[in-house]
């Protein structure tokens, strides 16, 4: 059996493992028909959309590579998102370098699935989001209610 077959099968039984779980927690809890049907959409819907984004944290060579030209990739992936802020276009005239430092340093690259809040109402936000592949919808209640 080839090693991606297995890693399919250990995929495949993992996804089992969490989904009998899940059955018996919501047993074990008495959790509501309509609360358990919202759940399990909620599940499909993330499962079956994981995202296919490569991340630089997904290729193990990156951690290794010489400092000079990771701060080269940093500068290439996330400098033209950086630079979309007015703060940070204004910081790049008044100081060289500093939009490099920044991508550097101060970014953290994640990829999200579908239905997942990254902004919740009530909570207090200590990061700034921006979007660099694929789509954010965000919907104030504010403006709803």
């Amino acid at each position: 059996m080839t090693s991606a077959m297995t890693q399919l099968l250990n995929l495949n039984a993992d996804k089992r493992e969490e989904q009998s779980a899940m059955r018996r927690f919501f047993r074990e809890r008495k959790i509501s028909e309509s609360l358990k049907v919202h759940i399990w959409h909620c599940y499909r819907e993330q499962s079956s959309k994981k995202h296919n984004t490569l991340l630089q944290t997904d290729v193990k060579y990156f951690s290794h590579m010489p400092q000079r030209v990771k701060m080269q990739l940093a500068r290439e992936l996330y400098e033209p998102a950086v630079k979309d802020f007015p703060i940070f276009a204004e910081l790049a005239v008044l100081q060289k370098g500093i939009v490099s430092k920044i991508c550097n340093t101060a970014i953290m690259e994640r990829a999200g699935t579908p239905l997942e809040e990254i902004i919740t109402s009530g909570v207090q936000a200590h990061r700034a989001i921006v979007c660099t592949y694929g789509d954010i919808y965000y919907e104030s209640r504010l403006l709803s209610a």
